[in-house]
């Protein structure tokens, strides 16, 4: 059904949960970059002596540089320039240390309880590439990390020989690993709720299409049973008179139109249509009040049969929507048919709700209405409530 398929590709428009986290992960990371900028500033500015004097402008500029770009990815660029942003950090921050070995002679050295300013946050790098690299990558690049590091200080230092350096890459990466672990876990958990957010919408619009099929299926029932076994009954009544062939003639007319499983050559003409609206009511409410205006036109209506499934199960979701969280003294549902259009508003006093305020998981609106709507050609909704004075969903189609 051409309506359910575009109802269920709609969903995918939401905006990810794992998108949103990989932004927020990602500005974290980048401002957590910056802020070390900031704090290191006076060591970077002391430790100018270990190095040639271009390399501390060009590593400061490339490794904090490159944690701006980060930000500014996360704030403005897409998902794939976030990625792209994380990687260039995590690569120059390795290649910054990697020069310094290159560049370091030996003349002067730190002391002790010294350490190098980039060996002050290899698990800041690990834990931006966490949010876009494989589990083994990032450990791996963090183990990396921090063994180039401490070999760094070590190399650095006055006195070689007090520093074990072994512990001390178990220890910075140790203390590194549970934040990356960490921000591994919730960049998951972002992605497990989208599938599981994905699973439930796709099942929801499979329902409200097996509903409109059903209410379907309902109105040709009622047409069998008024039509054509009225038809019978008067003939078996009856001698063949100019009405009753009129009857029949009527009654078959309805049938090849509204045939169940009808081809998408059929269409439903304004009788056609309210009826099948009616049926859609009754299925959820038997003594759904229907207001039917049909302009002198309407009989130019000609609808086609994806539209008339996409207003039935609207009308069935929101009638549902009513009993369920209206708590409504009364409503009413409006049919507005003229040559070109056609349009239904389901109207209630109820207690009324803030549009802006469903949350994602609330799939009726979102499936069986807005999302189904959306994806219809020439197809339109719209939802207007506040608390306390009812609620007004419309949704239409209108024939270019």
């Amino acid at each position: 059904m051409a309506t359910t398929a575009g109802a269920a590709a709609a969903l995918t428009s939401i905006p990810s949960a794992h998108d949103r986290l990989t932004r927020s992960a990602a500005a974290f990371a980048g401002v957590g970059g910056l802020f070390y900028g900031v704090v290191l500033m006076p060591d970077i500015l002391g430790q100018t002596i270990l190095s040639p004097a271009w390399w501390t402008p060009c590593a400061v500029i490339a490794v904090f540089g490159s944690a701006l770009a980060i930000v500014i990815a996360a704030a403005r660029g897409s998902i794939r320039a976030i990625h792209c942003s994380i990687s260039t950090f995590a690569i120059v921050y390795l290649v910054a240390i990697a020069t310094w070995f290159v560049s370091y002679d030996g003349a002067a050295t730190l002391s002790n309880e010294k350490g190098l300013w980039l060996s002050m946050f290899p698990g800041l790098a690990a834990l931006a590439v966490s949010i876009t690299w494989r589990p083994t990558a990032v450990f791996g690049y963090l183990a990396l990390a921090c063994v180039m590091c401490q070999l760094q200080g070590f190399n650095a230092r006055i006195d070689h020989g007090n520093n074990p350096v072994f512990f001390e890459i178990a220890f910075g990466f140790t203390f590194s690993a549970l934040f990356t672990a960490a921000c591994m876990g919730v960049v998951r958990a972002g992605r497990i709720l989208d599938e599981t957010a994905l699973s439930a919408r796709t099942n929801a619009a499979q329902s409200a299409a097996t509903e409109a099929r059903g209410a379907e299926r309902r109105r040709f029932d009622a047409l069998i049973h008024d039509g054509a076994m009225a038809t019978f009954l008067s003939a078996s009544r009856a001698d063949n008179t100019a009405e009753l062939a009129a009857q029949a003639t009527a009654t078959l007319r309805q049938l090849d139109r509204l045939r169940s499983g009808a081809s998408s050559a059929d269409t439903f003409d304004a009788a056609g249509l309210v009826t099948h609206i009616r049926t859609s009511a009754a299925a959820i409410d038997d003594n759904a009040p229907i207001v039917v205006a049909l302009q002198p036109n309407s009989s130019e209506l000609q609808v086609p049969p994806e539209v008339a499934r996409a207003l039935g199960a609207g009308v069935i979701e929101a009638i549902r929507n009513i009993e369920r969280h209206a708590g409504a003294a009364s409503y009413e549902v409006r049919v507005d048919v003229d040559g070109s259009s056609a349009r239904i508003d389901v109207v209630d006093d109820g207690v009324g709700f803030d549009p802006t305020a469903v949350p994602p998981h609330r799939l009726g609106l979102q499936v069986s209405i807005r999302g189904r709507f959306d994806e219809l050609d020439n197809g339109w909704s719209r939802v207007e409530s506040a608390r306390g004075v009812g609620t007004r969903i419309s949704m239409g189609w209108r024939r270019v």
